[in-house]
């Protein structure tokens, strides 16, 4: 690729290294190539060119050159810089999935660091320790260690070294819970980022770890300002495909919450395209929402080659594939698999919230009041600890679901209805119908059949703008005309409403003036028609499709 020879244009390596000084990566690109064909590069040459290389995509090109550029660094006697390439090229190429080859580099740059007694190299290696403490969740580690990077990096004046020490630092003591003291640490890592004095390459990183901070606090206002401040930043370049590409995927995420859903995957779909081979971790989220979008949507079978596609590139398909597969009446499944996934550690506390919202939803199918209850309160604890309005609000809308199985129609009222007015606050559509559904739920066990209808009538017009198609045949289910679902007949959806309360046959006959024998034949009719051969899969299928009791 680089072969000795005469520069003929000897204009063309002066012109690429201004274009890419001015962030114009696709002409420095086409100049370094131009100039490669020609003749020899210098090693600042092939550096420059692997860096342009990356901006534009082109990750297996950019690594090859960067490989070449750390080799050249080594043979020109600059072991240092040849570290900070080692350990770059390590990065990318965790970023890319390849675990292996990325420790590999890693370690041969913390090797070149070891035997140099420059400070400001020794410091980003102290930096890679605290984030490795960060993972193992030694949180007073990563902060003892965060806070001598930044003191290296103050030291030689480097801000993005002491960027990256601060977010370190605030991350780990927002995982500890000092929620305040750790937002004024990310608050000023973010500083010189914004003032423009942070690489490209470390402002980028550092842009999109707070986005990824804010998001699995659920907080939503800082999450959608971060990705907006992002976007303007990616702005200035002509190609930024990685850090444009993060931010697409935030971007649909934020979509999906704001019931934008055909946008939204529109957004996770050319993630999925574009930074296949660059981001291994995003594209495992972008196939992880899209079946999100597609589950709530009824397309079962494509929404579970979407989660088996985020699990085959790292992600935990959870939440998502126990919904789907309570979604498809394997609900007490669905409850282990849960469980199972909370019992795995995880970097933070508050990133178990999505798993404990399903846990109320699926135990609650399953009858499980107290599992739900549980969740609930876990749930709550979280939203105390970690105060944002995202983990405020599924808190409520949690607690209320939980009092309204429980017999308490008019202790969910209150949670319920702040839990909406929240909601709707954050600009979160699906979540505010879901819960009007609850509220229609409690008026109507109260007797107030015209305030249920007004709230299940609001929560129907939302979730039809959404496409949301299971929670609106769900909606179907309780209006006085609805035919009963799965083939059953008034009669057996009647008896499986009251199986579904905890009745037993003598009572279930007692309830509807027949004989035990005659319910006892109507349930033997009901489970082969929903594919079930159990009394207690039977009730969870009635409570998941809003059969109701028939009237006293």
């Amino acid at each position: 690729m680089v072969r000795p020879g005469r520069t003929d244009d000897e204009s063309l390596v002066p012109r690429a290294h201004d274009a890419r000084a001015g962030h114009r990566f696709a002409e420095a690109h086409e100049l370094f190539s131009r100039a490669d064909q020609l003749g020899d590069l210098s090693t600042d040459d092939v550096v420059a060119w692997a860096d342009a290389a990356w901006w534009l995509g082109l990750a297996d090109q950019a690594l090859e050159l960067a490989e070449l550029g750390h080799q050249r660094l080594l043979n020109d006697g600059q072991p240092v810089r040849a570290a900070i390439e080692a350990i770059n090229l390590g990065f990318l190429l965790m970023l890319r999935g390849e675990l292996a080859a990325g420790s590999g580099w890693m370690h041969r740059g913390r090797s070149l660091v070891e035997h140099s007694s420059d400070p400001r190299a020794r410091g980003y290696v102290v930096h890679l320790d605290a984030e490795a403490a960060l993972e193992a969740g030694d949180l007073d580690r990563a902060v003892l260690l965060a806070r001598r990077a930044g003191e290296a990096g103050r030291r030689a004046a480097d801000a993005a070294l002491t960027s990256l020490a601060l977010m370190a630092e605030g991350t780990a003591r927002l995982r500890a819970g000092a929620v305040l003291e750790a937002m004024a640490l990310l608050d000023e890592a973010m500083l010189p980022v914004q003032a423009g004095r942070v690489p490209p390459e470390y402002a980028g990183n550092l842009y999109c770890q707070m986005i990824e901070i804010c998001w699995q606090l659920a907080d939503l206002r800082r999450a959608r300002r971060w990705t907006a401040a992002t976007e303007r930043w990616c702005e200035q370049f002509d190609s930024s495909v990685m850090f444009s590409g993060i931010c697409r995927m935030h971007r649909a995420q934020l979509r999906q919450m704001a019931g934008e859903w055909t946008a939204a995957e529109a957004e996770a779909q050319v993630v999925c395209h574009e930074l296949v081979g660059m981001n291994t971790s995003v594209v495992a989220e972008g196939e992880y929402l899209l079946g999100d979008l597609l589950r709530l949507r009824g397309a079962v079978a494509d929404a579970e080659a979407s989660y088996r596609r985020a699990h085959a590139l790292g992600r935990d398909p959870q939440p998502g594939l126990a919904l789907l597969r309570a979604q498809r009446g394997q609900a007490v499944g669905a409850l282990t698999s849960l469980r199972v996934a909370l019992a795995a550690p995880r970097e933070a506390d508050y990133r178990q919230a999505p798993l404990l919202r399903a846990v109320v939803d699926v135990a609650l199918e399953t009858g499980d009041v107290v599992a739900a209850a549980r969740a609930a309160e876990e749930l709550a604890d979280l939203a105390q600890r970690w105060p944002t309005d995202g983990l405020r609000a599924a808190s409520l809308q949690a607690r209320g679901a939980v009092e309204l199985a429980a017999g308490h129609p008019v202790r969910a009222m209150e949670p319920l209805r702040e839990a909406i007015r929240c909601w709707s606050e954050l600009d979160a559509p699906y979540d505010v119908a879901r819960s009007r559904i609850l509220v229609a739920e409690a008026c109507t066990t109260l007797g107030d059949q015209e305030a249920g209808q007004l709230e299940l009538e609001s929560a129907a017009a939302a979730l039809e703008r959404l496409g949301a198609l299971v929670d609106l045949r769900r909606i179907d289910l309780r209006r006085p005309d609805a035919r009963p679902p799965g083939g059953l007949t008034r009669r057996e959806a009647e008896v499986l409403a009251l199986v579904a309360e905890g009745g037993t046959n003598r009572q279930v006959a007692e309830r509807l003036v027949i004989s035990e024998k005659t319910v006892a034949r109507h349930l033997a009719n009901v489970y082969p028609k929903l594919e079930v051969s159990t009394r207690t899969a039977a009730a969870a299928w009635a409570r998941r499709n809003g059969l109701e009791k028939p009237p006293a």
